[in-house]
């Protein structure tokens, strides 16, 4: 099982924090489409290390929204203050600073919520002068924001280069949870799906060798079959990589017995040139359910239709259904998946709940991310 060394872990580090201004990089990145509920998961992760942070002098939270290309209302920060002032602990206030480089902050409340880190180019540059004016706000830096420790940006990287850096909470727990599956991953299944195919691929080849069964669903599912000469019809899928993927072993791989198309539901055998599946079928939802059954750890990534179209989630939330009522360990993740949980009031069936879409792909990949190397190996 990967661990973080102690002495980069936020608790173990309290003593350290009285008194001090504390930059503490979050993932508050909350669409308004993705609900209200969506939105306090997500911020109400990060409770836990807040509290633990109340003996500072001052805590200074940092987060972007969206991926936009100048500024904007509609992806200003100012409007997560609603969600923030539900959760900080013990009726703590927060202001909002429309922060630039350079600026001191000159805020008194406890808590301070900088604008859209993304708004300024530096960030996803990891330009090291844009790091060093957010470094000069603050005397310590905590990430707590594994769902994007996986980008090279200077809040990530180029920030805890210049700052002594810990890990929050959460964060803490991620790596916890998502590495038990390095430490029995014989008695392991990894249920993999969605769109984007390049970001899980990577992950299919690595696991390949290390569980007893991945189970595939959606566009990676799709073109896994092309390249094994099955016909898919007019499903998602990328041709690009069919070569890769037809020379995976097949003996651990498990495709969906059926699927949901436009109008009706086909196994997968009677699948013609003319259908476009886009969720699967109930005998897929059961024969998933029954795998999972047998073994201790389940890791799922990625939803198993398209499930932006309600008549196309069933078989999502059929799995996610019966996932709940299992005695194993059930983690599951991907931004996607989490949001059609909370919609459905699920997120808390689960042994754990990754806040990381693409972070927990490269983690599982990887077992490290640019974010836990920033700051493990700085020295």
């Amino acid at each position: 099982m990967i661990t973080i060394p102690e002495n980069f872990l936020l608790r173990r580090q309290l003593e350290g924090v009285r008194g001090k201004k504390v930059l503490v990089r979050i993932d508050a990145n909350i669409s308004p489409e993705e609900g209200r509920r969506f939105g306090a998961f997500r911020v109400w992760a990060l409770r836990e290390t807040l509290r633990a942070l109340l003996p500072a002098a001052q805590i200074i939270l940092c987060t972007h929204i969206g991926d936009p290309r100048e500024k904007n209302t509609q992806d200003s920060t100012r409007r997560l203050i609603p969600f923030f002032k539900k959760i900080l602990p013990w009726g703590q206030r927060i202001a909002f600073h429309n922060w630039q480089p350079g600026e001191k902050i000159e805020e008194k409340t406890k808590f301070v919520l900088l604008e859209n880190i993304r708004f300024f180019e530096g960030e996803k540059k990891n330009d090291e002068v844009f790091a060093q004016s957010l470094a000069a706000v603050a005397d310590l830096y905590v990430n707590e924001a594994f769902s994007v420790s996986h980008r090279v940006h200077a809040s990530i990287v180029a920030l805890p280069r210049l700052l002594p850096s810990f890990f929050g909470y959460r964060f803490e727990q991620e790596v916890l949870q998502l590495s038990r599956i390095f430490s029995h991953p014989q008695q392991s299944a990894l249920v993999l799906s969605g769109a984007k195919i390049e970001t899980k691929l990577p992950l299919l080849k690595n696991f390949l060798q290390k569980v007893d069964i991945i189970m595939l669903g959606g566009g990676i599912a799709h073109t896994y079959m092309k390249s094994n000469d099955m016909e898919i019809g007019n499903s998602l899928h990328e041709d690009r990589y069919l070569a890769e993927m037809q020379v995976l072993p097949s003996d651990k791989i498990m495709i969906p017995q059926d699927a949901v198309c436009e109008h009706h539901i086909k196994d997968i055998v009677d699948i013609d040139g003319n259908d476009n599946m886009l969720d699967i079928g109930p005998k897929t939802v059961e024969a998933y359910s029954n795998i999972c059954k047998q073994k201790k750890l389940i890791i799922w990534n990625g939803p198993l239709g398209k499930i932006e179209d309600p008549r196309f989630e069933k078989g999502t939330l059929g799995f996610a259904k019966n996932l709940m009522y299992m005695k194993n360990t059930r983690i599951v993740g991907g931004g996607d998946t989490l949001a059609l949980l909370c919609k459905n009031r699920l997120e808390q069936s689960f042994s754990f709940v990754s806040t990381g879409g693409g972070a927990m792909l490269d983690f599982l990949a990887r077992e490290t991310l640019p974010g836990i190397e920033a700051i493990v190996r700085k020295n």
